[in-house]
């Protein structure tokens, strides 16, 4: 006498293959081998100390954001090796679609040593190098403009409707 497998499917209903079962997931597009880059240098009085630190924002050859490379004055840190690994997250968010309008939104506001007043025009506070990281992207690649927050008023406003 043969086994059965016993399954919650009617008989005689077959199961799915399961190429349809699973989507495949996200396409990653990644960069070109050479592609066009900006390189900035930026500064974060804390409370103790001054913090300095390098953005380079690489694009596809639409003007994209495609990839980010953070960093930061202090090598061998623990913020430094967050920022290291937050920075290639980001890069592979933007390589599988995920919005740069979105990427600033949830990574604004982000809080942790550390914090301060900037050497930046358009970025004059920030509450970390993240919060700093997206609201610079915003400026830079989205136009969106951060004023009047020492005062406590949100920032944010985009330029384009």
């Amino acid at each position: 006498m043969a086994k059965t497998k016993k399954t919650n499917r009617p008989p005689g209903v077959k199961a799915a293959p399961i190429s349809e079962v699973i989507p495949a997931g996200p396409i990653r597009t990644k960069l070109p081998r050479e592609r066009p880059g900006v390189t900035h240098e930026f500064m974060i009085r804390g409370a103790d100390d001054t913090f300095e630190g390098f953005l380079t924002v690489n694009t596809y050859p639409d003007g994209a954001v495609g990839e980010i490379f953070l960093r930061l004055s202090q090598q061998g840190t623990t913020v430094s090796g967050f920022a290291d690994a937050w920075a290639i997250s980001v890069s592979i968010m933007l390589q599988t679609g995920v919005p740069l309008r979105r990427i600033v939104d949830k990574y604004r506001g982000m809080r942790f040593e550390p914090a301060g007043f900037t050497d930046d025009k358009n970025v004059r506070t920030c509450t970390s190098p993240v919060d700093y990281v997206a609201k610079w992207l915003g400026s830079r690649f989205l136009g969106m403009k951060w004023h009047n927050e020492e005062e406590g008023e949100k920032g944010g406003e985009s330029k384009r409707a």
